[in-house]
């Protein structure tokens, strides 16, 4: 029974994948030759559509019983969930995007990071900062975004 949800569980994402793929395809494209608005949403609709049919795939060639979520797992992955949501809702409401993913990677070190001694914490704070000026230099040098 479990092998049957889950079997429908990568059909449905498999079809969410896909549907994110065409409706990306519709999205304008950018001006002169640029990569345009639906790039990220293919490649992430086109990450669910492949993830779902690795996940069929090896659901229907292994005979073992299915992965379990143990409740510390369903608890990080509802947090990181709940983190990313803020990252978003921060983004678009401040507008403020690199401040946004430094706030977000500093809470997602933090949080999953069992020692928060304080040079942890200023490990976290310095690696979010490396990350995030390596995302500046991503979309402003290579794919043409600017920042307010």
């Amino acid at each position: 029974m479990q092998k049957a949800l889950d079997n429908l569980l990568f059909v449905a994402f498999g079809v969410l994948g896909s549907a994110i793929v065409v409706t990306a395809q519709e999205m304008p494209e950018g001006f002169f030759g640029d990569i345009g608005a639906g790039a990220f949403p293919a490649f992430l609709g086109f990450g669910l559509l492949t993830s779902s049919v690795i996940g069929l795939t090896r659901n229907t060639i292994n005979s073992s019983s299915s992965f379990q979520f143990k409740r510390a797992q369903l608890c990080a992955w509802i947090t990181m969930v709940l983190l990313i949501s803020s990252f978003i809702a921060t983004w678009q409401l401040t507008g403020r995007f690199l401040l946004s993913l430094t706030g977000f990677l500093l809470l997602a070190f933090t949080i999953y990071r069992t020692d928060r001694s304080p040079n942890n914490l200023v490990l976290n704070l310095l690696v979010s900062l490396c990350l995030t000026a390596g995302a500046y230099w991503l979309f402003t040098l290579t794919l043409g975004v600017q920042f307010d």
